[in-house]
């Protein structure tokens, strides 16, 4: 494996760079190329990824590492989120406020499907973070009308809350309730996670496209699933 250290001033956003140097090992090789990709940490002869954005902006890359190397993809999920307030000088206005908005595990399938059909592979590991940040908005009238026109700045790390890493296809069996039915729809799975209809079909729709279930035909305008035979959860 052939590694080339990335110049230094390459652009990275605080929580990116926070959780790269918090999952880090003595050792590692940071910010290397491999086969013409930088990578975030090289430890041994395991990829590492870190991802903050949508996992569509990383499938390709995926896509070309996966056949020759093991490959873990580190995601975050924003347990709490606090916002901050500042103006265009960088004087706080107002904050930090707690977001009432609080994702848990399952969230990260708002961004899965994007690689489910790549995540049966035996090269592929997800190590989920649950964390809490600190979110900075600037009152600069340039960004989202949801925000009141108010630009996302930054994203800061304020701990790591949580961790859980998936390694194999049967490991994402722990997101289906052991109460659930044999027989279930995108809303019951919704009530028993108690997510939203949305989140509930990305889950289902991964899940297919990983063979974790299978479709059993319609009741009324519900599709109904099952769980498909076990599937071991070790590679």
């Amino acid at each position: 494996m052939e590694t080339i250290v990335s110049p230094a001033f390459r652009n990275e956003k605080s929580l990116h760079s926070a959780l790269k140097s918090w999952y880090a090992e003595p050792g590692d090789r940071l910010e290397a190329k491999v086969d013409g990709y930088y990578i975030d940490i090289v430890r041994d002869n395991l990829l590492i990824e870190v991802q903050t954005r949508s996992f569509s902006k990383i499938k390709t890359k995926i896509s070309c590492l996966l056949p020759r190397y093991a490959l873990r993809l580190v995601y975050p999920v924003v347990f709490n989120k606090w916002i901050r307030h500042i103006d265009p000088d960088g004087n706080q206005v107002r904050g930090p406020r707690l977001s009432p908005k609080h994702q848990k595990m399952e969230s990260l399938f708002h961004e899965f499907v994007h690689l489910a059909s790549l995540a049966v592979h035996d090269n592929f590991s997800l190590q989920l973070i649950g964390v809490e940040e600190e979110e900075i908005q600037v009152l600069d009238g340039k960004g989202s009308w949801r925000r009141k026109g108010r630009s996302i700045q930054d994203h800061r790390l304020l701990r790591v809350m949580d961790t859980l890493l998936l390694e194999s296809v049967g490991d994402y069996l722990s997101f289906l309730p052991s109460e659930l039915p044999d027989q279930f729809s995108s809303r019951s799975l919704a009530k028993f996670l108690k997510i939203t209809p949305d989140l509930s079909r990305r889950m289902l729709y991964s899940f297919r496209q990983m063979g974790i279930i299978q479709l059993n035909g319609k009741s009324g305008r519900q599709y109904i699933y099952s769980r498909c035979p076990l599937i071991e959860s070790s590679k």
